[in-house]
């Protein structure tokens, strides 16, 4: 096979992973569900299906606000942190930021909050760099600060503004 048909090749299957996309795109209620069940960390799904449903996201966000639970579980892991942070970037901050705050809030309360996820949990409000997100990753420094943890109180070193 030349390179010339293995260029036409690749367009062709690009073009129809794009028409795949777009159709599945125009059926909101089942995407959901789907898109749910491939972030839905407990299913254990395969990674490529958790990355395709975090590059949809990226490029079609509507969903993102009522994924989000999943979304920052999916950031929380070193695996899948940068794209998951993308992906609730590409989300309208408007609805993001408001329930943001309260599973920030609640991942803060949750004694298990340890250092690991509190870092992940900065770099998603720092990615976010918006208003809102910089007070609640200052909050976030707050809280970590004062911990008495060494690894916590370095994270709050680490992002402290």
């Amino acid at each position: 096979m030349n390179d010339r048909r293995r260029w036409t090749r690749y367009l062709d299957a690009r073009a129809e992973m794009l028409a795949a996309r777009d159709e599945f795109h125009r059926h909101p209620a089942a995407r959901r569900e789907i898109l749910a069940g491939a972030l839905d960390q407990a299913r254990d799904a395969d990674p490529s299906e958790v990355g395709a449903a975090l590059e949809f996201l990226r490029e079609h966000p509507e969903d993102v606000p009522d994924l989000l639970p999943l979304l920052v579980d999916r950031a929380m892991s070193l695996r899948f942190a940068g794209r998951a942070r993308k992906a609730v970037a590409a989300g309208r901050r408007d609805q993001v930021t408001v329930r943001l705050r309260r599973i920030v809030a609640d991942r803060l309360a949750d004694p298990a909050c340890g250092a690991s996820e509190c870092r992940r949990l900065a770099e998603l409000l720092d990615h976010l760099g918006d208003h809102s997100s910089r007070a609640m990753l200052a909050r976030l420094t707050s809280w970590a600060g004062d911990s008495g943890d060494p690894d916590l109180r370095r994270v709050a070193a680490d992002y402290a503004t």
